[in-house]
């Protein structure tokens, strides 16, 4: 994506509004097209195929102790963003 695609920044009171809007962009398409988004892409399609009941493994993870190996995941803002995603997975399973 190029500067020029994502078309002319306006100015005035939007102008700050617009490069936030242009860096969130950038930052969605970038998780989009890395490993990230296409592990997620493919596990939205599996829960589709056989149903949320039988792709739900994290309950099992929950009963034993776990260790999770991020060291795949090269870039820090990615490993952040998944530690995030499970903390969050964990705490909301935990309130039920």
């Amino acid at each position: 994506m190029t500067p020029e695609s994502m078309g002319k920044v306006p100015s005035g009171a939007f102008e700050l509004f617009y490069t936030w809007k242009l860096a969130f962009r950038r930052r969605f398409i970038n998780l989009l097209n890395s490993t990230f988004g296409i592990s997620f892409r493919r596990s939205d399609e599996l829960v589709r195929q056989k149903g949320i009941e039988y792709y739900n493994q994290f309950p099992l993870l929950l009963n034993h102790p776990t260790v999770l190996e991020l060291d795949a995941i090269s870039d820090n803002e990615q490993k952040s963003l998944i530690m995030a995603f499970l903390l969050t997975f964990l705490f909301e399973h935990r309130q039920v």
